[in-house]
């Protein structure tokens, strides 16, 4: 038995230890090294402020505010189109249906990112289809040149490559749902949002089942 407790442990501290490793070591050094001070092209170890002075008075922390905003906006975007995508697969359609689709999604990822990127860069360009497509149906009188050079073509880049994590986990969480919970709950008469607050999303706050059953 109490080899057994051992090799458990053993099992544990194997992914552990990887995570320290390749993770929190070298975030550690990142962390550390933040502080030395510049010496020429080089960094020599000392303990000095003024590389976060130079990031939060300088164009950086515009440029990061605006990459977490974009951030923010792509992950909402996901998740309002992989939820539906997602209990679609995992409530109304079959288990052999379910695989196809998810293999399918899959297909991107067989492609170089920097493909994919240009792909969307010829798509979305002036001389492109979407493009020919407006301008075919009389809905611009020329290229729009914001389908490429603004947030557009940055979300539609980052919402296309990461789509499939957020389908995954979402499909995997549903599909494993037990599906007595949820008839029990419509023949109790619950809401459909008292059912996703207290089944599907069981960690939801207090206030969100309060609405819910109002």
């Amino acid at each position: 038995m109490r080899g057994a407790a051992l090799l458990r442990w053993a099992y544990l501290a194997l992914p552990i230890a990887a995570v320290a490793l390749f993770l929190l070591v070298p975030l550690g050094l990142m962390v550390w090294m933040s502080f030395w001070e510049r010496d020429g092209l080089m960094v020599r170890p000392a303990f000095t402020l003024a590389a976060y002075r130079d990031f939060f008075q300088g164009a950086r922390l515009s440029v990061f505010e605006r990459s977490l905003w974009v951030s923010v906006e792509a992950t909402a975007i996901s998740l309002l189109i992989a939820y539906p995508i997602a209990y679609f697969l995992a409530f109304k359609v079959r288990p052999a249906a379910t695989r196809a689709v998810l293999l399918l999604f899959t297909v991107p990822f067989l492609i170089n990112y920097i493909i994919r990127t240009f792909a969307w860069t010829w798509l979305l360009g002036r001389t492109g289809p979407v493009n020919g497509t407006l301008m075919g149906l009389g809905l611009t009188q020329g290229p729009v040149d914001w389908l490429l050079y603004s947030d557009v073509s940055v979300l539609v880049g980052l919402v296309t490559s990461y789509m499939p994590f957020m389908i995954f986990p979402l499909w995997m969480s549903l599909a494993g749902i037990d599906r007595r919970l949820l008839q029990a709950s419509w023949i109790l008469g619950a809401p459909p949002a008292m059912t996703f607050c207290k089944i599907t999303l069981p960690r939801c706050p207090s206030s969100w089942g309060a609405w819910a059953t109002s």
